[in-house]
């Protein structure tokens, strides 16, 4: 302590001793700004001493008479004044102390032509757009500005080319399936990267996720940025594009830019957006009525009557002498019309914009929400975003980003605390003889539900009442994300840029589940879901580092252009998890599990830790901006591994010939050709797979001891020889540019293979030990093309047409197998809506296994088999 606060005040004193040092080389000059013209004062001028680096020292403004006191620190600096319609005015210093200046106003501006090159980001490699060899597709603000959706992938829907988003349910934060040409991985995570600003978004939360198992909804919940806050969408689909992005990159990246402030004064917007959401016509489903007759003939067909007396014969019988079973099975109920609901969604968006030379600033805040159309639904988030950028000189500049992010987000609930949202799914096949609400024995309507346990259908958990759970069940999801993002680049001259990034990804949900038993109508004693519950926690806390140094050195433009990137990039994240499952609460409004009740043996908390790192070295020359050459080389490491296999190598090239550009072209080129280019590339991308600790031979601990001791059991194998999932990618693609830019076309064609499929659980003979284990497995084949055209006939300053056209067409199949690998996903096939899934090299993945349509038996000795000698194989008895 001693020894600290000796230091302390040596660094006080230190500080104050540089302050009076500095303070006496400070120098005070006065002056007055006027116009040249009429010799007015201007009010309000800036006035700022600026060093040789450009960098702002001190600065102030003139007063009400064009007066101005500012104290510098160098008489060898300059002084810069600027005002609003006048032309800047600099000077050294020098030993003037008392300055007159005149600015001169500007006159009226000539017509300039400016021409320069537009630059799209690729990776961390910002490069001409014309000189990009690789396959990539875009969407700026203005494409995706008007449209009322809550997320960025409902904005992406249908606008490119190989971009495949489908909805997994309509109900809010129900999330969406992001597939970039294809599926990479037959078992694994098929997800794209998400990068903000040039940090990969964390979409991986708690210590027990799982891509192999996880929601398509868990996924969403992650992807909470705000699409007003969008500047610019770009998506890397080929090789040589993700690979600078490492292992996560495998399944393609969706690199997304946000909007920063800009050298102007404030600008502030606000947006408002509703709109109402109405239900979809739905398919036909039968009455009650149609429906009673349709079993009663069914069971007739078969030469085996209904028991009208048994289970499932009763609520078919119509029999007023049971009046209960009478009044509660002879509706006519339209289970979907009554689970749905009109649903409407609102969005408020507040952004602030502006800055200086010095300081630029970007705000904004959002508040949407919405109710969805089925009944129990609905989504709400606050979003915030603040960029900053500090430019201390035109060497040095500062950057810092932080994004917040809280929803809620309700949910139906189905017993088992299960998140699939398939309520709606029950109300399709529900009987719709069977009333929502309970009638007594006189036939009066009772304010409770009818939910009996047993029915024609089946008995809870597996049928149930989709109204009641709907509206009696409860599933609330409380997400919280914080992103803080911090850089400095320094660049010491025009040929050398240095810069580190660092990003922090904090998240954290809140999943809160409760069931009543007015909604199930299982009894009190039911330790299972009598007023079940359950609390889940899991949350993640994520640093990652970007280490990158830039070389571009001064050439004639004409003939080359070169970019050289360096990049050392780590990655750490540690993850909690904590879950309880309870039933048996004493009342509806104790729904907190953590309270007391009987512990349904669902008590469990997870840790978990992953780091990765990569170096890697990129460069994209162009020669007489008709050949263009990338390349790219990257070491990737990651913790999930083995030491045999922790690390792996994966290069990429691509390349570019402006045909165009060629002297046999000048005829064409300039009338109404404006490029024709070739492009091709080849690159190899790593994915690792989606657990930790797999190369551990972990233990786990029974419920139970022995002789007063605690017990435990190996729970996984020791797999030291997993292998990176390889994915070998080949890209060739055409563009064509037309009638000055205003016809713009792409075509691409594809071919994917990725080897040592990973799979997360493979069966195994029990005589092991073990039922399952984690394995590298099969190849999987993908190919396919897209095509995309653009053509925007009238641009005018009021009015700009723009008309888009993109086609995509992919196909995968399975090439080779494991002897080990799960072929089928053993689905019962005889029940009706179920199917054989198989994985059979030569098929696509996912083919689904039945029977053959061979036709309508027309009679009765049709329906009987014969061999081949034409005898009946089989035949019915009196008793059918």
């Amino acid at each position: 302590m001693k020894n600290t606060g000796t230091f302390f005040w040596f660094i006080v004193l230190f500080l104050l001793a540089t302050g009076n040092v500095v303070a006496q080389e400070k120098i005070l000059i006065r002056g007055t700004v006027v116009s040249a013209i009429d010799k007015e004062p201007v009010i309000g001028a800036t006035v700022m001493e600026m060093n040789a680096d450009n960098r702002v020292i001190a600065s102030t403004v003139t007063n009400l008479d064009g007066n101005f006191s500012l104290m510098v620190t160098s008489k060898n600096n300059r002084l810069s004044v600027s005002y609003v319609g006048y032309k800047k005015f600099e000077m050294t210093i020098g030993d003037n102390t008392a300055i007159r200046i005149l600015l001169q106003e500007r006159g009226q501006l000539q017509e300039v032509v400016v021409s320069a090159t537009q630059k799209q980001r690729v990776g961390s490699l910002d490069i001409d757009e014309r000189d990009i060899s690789m396959a990539i597709s875009k969407l700026s603000a203005e494409d995706i500005s008007d449209l009322n959706v809550a997320s960025i992938d409902e904005a992406m829907q249908g606008r490119m080319a190989g971009v495949d988003i489908m909805a997994n349910a309509g109900d809010p934060g129900s999330g969406m399936s992001i597939r970039i040409r294809g599926i990479t991985s037959i078992s694994g995570n098929n997800q794209p990267m998400i990068v903000v600003d040039g940090i990969p978004l964390e979409t991986e939360i708690g210590a027990d996720f799982d891509f192999a198992t996880a929601t398509e909804e868990e996924f969403s919940q992650l992807l909470n940025v705000a699409p007003s806050d969008i500047k610019s969408i770009v998506v890397l689909k080929d090789a040589a594009a993700t690979a600078i992005w490492g292992a996560k990159a495998a399944n393609g990246v969706l690199q997304i830019e946000t909007k920063r402030g800009t050298i102007s004064p404030p600008k502030i917007t606000f947006v408002a957006k509703g709109g109402i959401l109405p239900q979809p016509k739905s398919i036909p489903i039968l009455s009650g009525n149609e429906y009673s007759t349709m079993i009663l003939e069914s069971y007739m067909n078969t030469g085996k009557p209904l028991d009208l007396l048994s289970v499932t014969g009763k609520p078919f019988s119509y029999d007023p002498r049971d009046p209960y079973t009478f009044y509660n099975y002879r509706n006519n109920t339209d289970w979907l019309d009554a689970i749905s609901q009109t649903g409407y969604n609102q969005d408020y968006n507040l952004s602030v914009r502006g800055g200086s030379a010095k300081v630029r600033y970007s705000f904004s805040a959002g508040y949407y929400n919405t109710k969805g159309n089925s009944i129990g639904t609905g989504l709400s988030r606050i979003n915030t975003r603040l960029n900053l950028d500090y430019f201390v000189s035109d060497k040095i500049r500062f950057s810092a980003d932080i994004a917040y992010t809280h929803s809620e987000n309700q949910r139906n609930l189905l017993p088992g605390g299960s998140e699939s949202n398939d309520v709606r799914s029950r109300a399709y096949t529900m009987m719709p003889n069977q009333g929502i609400y309970e009638y007594n024995e006189l036939g009066v309507q009772m304010p409770t539900y009818f939910t009996p346990l047993n029915g024609p259908q089946g008995s809870y958990p597996s049928i149930f009442n989709p109204i009641a759970l709907a509206d009696l069940g409860s599933f609330n999801l409380t997400s919280e994300k914080i992103i803080p993002h911090l850089q400095v680049q320094i660049k010491p001259n025009e040929v050398w840029r240095y810069t580190f990034d660092v990003g922090f990804d904090v998240g954290n949900d809140r999943k809160e589940k409760f069931l009543s038993s007015s909604a199930t109508g299982v009894n009190w004693y039911d330790s299972k879901y009598f007023n079940e519950a359950s609390l889940s926690e899991p949350e993640s806390f994520v640093i990652q580092t970007f280490n990158k140094l830039y070389y571009t050195p001064r050439l004639d433009e004409n003939k080359h252009r070169l970019i050289v990137m360096m990049q050392l990039n780590t990655y750490s994240r540690e993850s909690y998890s904590f879950d309880v499952g309870t039933a048996g609460s004493p009342s509806n409004y104790l729904t907190d599990p953590v309270n007391y009740y009987i512990l349904d043996n669902e008590l469990t908390s997870g840790v978990g830790q992953q780091r990765s790192m990569s170096v890697l070295a990129n460069a994209n020359y162009t020669f007489l901006d008709r050949y263009i050459i990338y390349g790219n080389v990257a070491l990737n490491g990651n913790s999930r591994f083995g030491k045999n296999y922790r690390y792996g190598t994966f290069p990429a090239i691509s390349g570019r010939w402006r045909v165009s550009g060629e002297p046999f072209m000048k005829a064409i080129k300039g009338t109404w050709l404006d490029d024709l280019s070739l492009r091709a590339s080849y690159g190899i991308t790593g994915r690792s797979p989606d657990s930790d600790y797999l190369y551990f031979n972990r233990y786990s601990s029974y419920s139970y001891g022995y002789l007063g001791e605690s017990t435990s059991y190996p729970s996984s194998l020791e797999l030291k020889e997993l292998r990176w999932e390889r994915s070998i990618q080949n890209n060739y693609g055409l563009n064509f540019v037309a009638l000055d830019y205003k016809l713009n076309a792409e075509f691409d064609y594809y071919l994917r293979v990725t080897k040592d499929q990973y799979s997360a659980s493979t069966s195994i003979p029990t005589s092991s030990g073990f039922s399952s284990m984690a394995l590298n497995y099969g190849v999987l084949r993908n190919e396919g093309w897209e095509f995309n055209i653009n053509y925007i006939p009238v641009r005018t300053p009021d009015l700009t047409v723009n008309i888009a056209f993109n086609v995509a067409r992919e196909e995968n199949s399975v090439t080779k197998l494991s002897e080990y690998a799960d072929l089928d996903n053993f689905e019962d096939w005889s029940s009706n809506g179920t199917y054989i899934t198989r994985i059979v090299a030569g098929q696509p993945h996912g083919a689904f296994y039945g029977y053959k349509y061979a036709g309508v038996y027309l009679n009765a000795d049709e329906t009987i088999a014969v061999g081949k000698d034409g005898q009946p194989i089989m035949t019915t008895d009196a008793g059918g």
